[in-house]
């Protein structure tokens, strides 16, 4: 579904490490409204202890750790389907790092759901399992921190959040407007 590229890509599938740099990403068919739709670049991209037997075996995606340094995408959510009775995959990551990254995430339809400038982004021990699918709000991790420039959420038809900055530290968000 999607087309990659990349100018290196170091693979050990013994580690489950993967590292790679200028990568660009694109779809396969940008109409398809049931796929997520990414386009965009990654200065670099590292991956260690990526779980190949687990996602190959028990279709569970892990890795300790997953960092992206300048990230400049554009993703579109799929079209929300109408029966949600598919069993999802479950996720962990125990450490993920977005570092001064350009991120747009638009809903099916074109209408802005999130963006953010410079978006530096740590998050600890993530994770969407079954138990937590039937939360509201479905992911769970232990610890966060961000901070990034010109945010825009608009996570329905009567809310808009929007500010100049945004930073966390110990416990406690700072927002600019």
């Amino acid at each position: 579904d999607y087309l990659v590229s990349y100018k290196t890509l170091k693979v050990n599938v013994g580690t489950g490490s993967i590292f790679a740099t200028q990568v660009h990403i694109g779809n396969k068919n940008p109409q398809n409204e049931k796929r997520i739709r990414i386009q965009g670049k990654i200065d670099s991209l590292q991956v260690s202890r990526f779980g190949i037997w687990k996602l190959i075996f028990d279709r569970e995606i892990t890795s300790d750790n997953i960092q992206l340094s300048h990230p400049d995408l554009e993703i579109v959510l799929a079209r929300p389907e109408k029966k949600l009775k598919r069993r999802n995959t479950p996720l962990e990551f125990e450490h993920i790092s977005i570092s001064k990254g350009n991120i747009r995430v638009m809903r099916f339809d074109g209408q802005m759901f999130f963006s953010a400038e410079s978006l530096s982004v740590q998050v600890e021990n993530l994770q969407l399992t079954e138990p937590s699918m039937e939360k509201e709000f479905p992911v769970v991790f232990d610890h966060y921190s961000m901070s990034g420039n010109h945010i825009f959420l608009r996570p329905d038809e009567v809310y808009l959040i929007s500010a100049a900055s945004i930073s966390t530290e110990n416990h406690k968000i700072s927002i600019s407007d």
